[in-house]
């Protein structure tokens, strides 16, 4: 995905690029449904375009709670086709600020993980509530940074859903933090906050854009 532009997304997201048509849709409000209490089971997704790991995983997310990606025009609201810098195709796909307002305005409240806090225990503690966390990582095998669904915990090894995959696969959950994991987010069924809380869900996404740069400058 968006690699080391996330240095430059503040700057591209303040400068407020693209008609203004575009993000009055954007930003609009979303369709009345609301996530339903409980989850069903997670289902893989199968990702065939370069830039969509952030949709797949959240559309992964809101398929369990009974909310239709399609009608919730989840792509869009997202921004994922939408280059962050003009002209730059490798800025296309799913950032901190576009989730957090969207899942927000769509009924689920975010709350931040740091994993540099080493707490396995309250990671695993939010997965067996059924609670998934989304999270982004840096692949270990070529250092892409890459957005996939933390589901379940058991002896300290997460079950991990990640559209390039066809199964799901498990993690050693304290390496997994320390090495590959920048960001961290647990999403629970909520209902739709008012448009000041959207907003500051908003702001609370670009400071954890800077927070993720932070981490990939000292790595």
């Amino acid at each position: 995905m968006r690699k080391l532009l996330l240095l430059l997304f503040p700057i591209a997201i303040l400068s407020g690029c693209g008609s203004n048509e575009y993000y009055r849709q954007k930003y609009g409000p979303a369709t009345d449904d609301i996530p339903t209490p409980t989850r069903a089971e997670f289902k893989l997704e199968e990702q065939v375009e370069g830039h969509t790991c952030g949709f797949h995983a959240l559309s992964t997310i809101y398929k369990a709670y009974s909310l239709d990606p399609a009608v919730k025009n989840l792509r869009f609201r997202l921004g994922v086709d939408k280059a962050a810098i003009p002209f730059d195709s490798s800025s296309l796909g799913s950032l901190h600020p576009d989730i957090f307002r969207v899942a927000t305005q769509d009924g689920f409240n975010l709350s931040l993980i740091d994993p540099e806090s080493g707490n396995t225990e309250h990671v695993c503690q939010i997965l067996a509530n059924d609670y998934p966390i989304l999270t982004l990582i840096k692949r270990r095998e070529n250092g892409n940074l890459y957005w996939i669904v933390l589901s379940s915990c058991q002896d300290n090894m997460v079950t991990v859903y990640d559209s390039l995959f066809k199964e799901t696969y498990k993690e050693p959950l304290p390496e997994y933090m320390n090495n590959n994991i920048l960001s961290m987010i647990a999403l629970e069924p909520s209902y739709p906050k008012e448009e000041n809380t959207v907003w500051k869900k908003h702001r609370e996404g670009i400071a954890e854009v800077n927070s993720v740069a932070n981490k990939i400058r000292q790595r």
